[in-house]
């Protein structure tokens, strides 16, 4: 039937994935043979073909690179192929396209965990070879990730930037970042924290109210970016709202401010800075109430206190 070896020919496995996929088989074979070797000259020679075939674009560097870093056995214990690998990884990641080196950056930094904070005189040499390929991937002058890309992952692994997978990289990647303290200052503004809106009895105008908005939930700044902003701009702002609330006619500007466009729509971030304010406003009538019974108090016990004679 001419239908049915239309469909069982559309079922078969194109020219192409066949020949993807015994060439991913074949660098995951030649992986294999690396891993198993515990002789540096051995390993060398085998990293040295390796090198070449990737450099030729006879197999992918991204594959090879991805599957050094995924095999089971690359762990300190076994330096040789550890730094066979970190050392073969970074003779080819310049041929690795900048989506497969964020993602080699990305498991070189998990492979920093792995070792030890105090390390052994045997383990320096696997650190110094690690550390080597992350110093070329932060390398503006190699251009293999753009800057901000690298900016973006550390702080998504790490937003304070002060618990780094491992402290002999710390440095390194604290650096790094803290060059685009730079760009988060031309991006935002001076002591923002600080300023307090001027609530219009008349509305406001869109353009006016950007710079006050809040996210319903948290209550932070809708920062531009991945940066490392300040800590204070990047913590909840709700003495911010509690002053916008504490203004007449400030409904359409906390809608606005907080984004609360839906109707029925629920803000437990809302909530609780009415309540607060409720709590707040309750206090000072209390101790309004209190010093007006003490004046009194004060008044009439001078009323009927008979003055003393000259």
């Amino acid at each position: 039937d001419p239908q049915t070896s239309s469909d069982a020919a559309s079922k078969q496995p194109s020219v192409q994935e066949t020949s993807k996929a015994a060439q991913e088989a074949g660098v995951r074979q030649l992986v294999q043979v690396l891993s198993v070797r515990h002789n540096h000259s051995q390993a060398r020679t085998i990293a040295n073909i390796i090198r070449s075939l990737a450099q030729a674009n006879t197999i992918p560097p991204r594959l090879v690179c991805i599957c050094l870093l995924n095999h089971e056995q690359l762990k300190p214990e076994n330096r040789v192929f550890w730094s066979t690998a970190f050392s073969l990884i970074r003779h080819i990641i310049a041929g690795v396209d900048y989506k497969g080196v964020r993602e080699i950056m990305k498991m070189c930094l998990e492979r920093c965990r792995l070792l030890p904070g105090e390390l052994r005189h045997s383990q320096v040499p696997s650190m110094a070879v690690l550390k080597e390929l992350l110093c070329l991937i932060c390398d503006p002058t190699a251009a293999l990730l753009p800057a901000y890309f690298i900016v973006n992952e550390l702080l998504k692994l790490c937003p304070d930037y002060h618990r780094w997978p491992h402290w002999e990289v710390s440095r390194l990647l604290t650096d790094f970042v803290e060059n685009f303290q730079r760009a988060a200052q031309l991006l935002s503004i001076v002591n923002r924290t600080k300023l307090r809106p001027v609530v219009e009895h008349s509305g406001h105008c869109g353009w006016s109210i950007s710079s006050w908005k809040l996210d319903c939930s948290t209550l932070k700044f809708g920062l531009k970016g991945t940066l490392p902003y300040c800590s204070e701009l990047l913590s909840p702002q709700p003495q911010l709202l509690n002053h916008v609330l504490r203004q007449p006619y400030s409904k359409e500007m906390v809608c606005s401010m907080i984004d609360m466009s839906k109707k029925k729509q629920r803000c437990v971030a809302l909530e609780e800075q009415l309540i607060n304010l409720m709590i707040s406003s309750l206090r000072i009538c209390h101790a309004t109430d209190l010093y007006n019974q003490s004046n009194r108090t004060i008044t009439a016990d001078a009323a009927t206190t008979p003055t003393s004679a000259a």
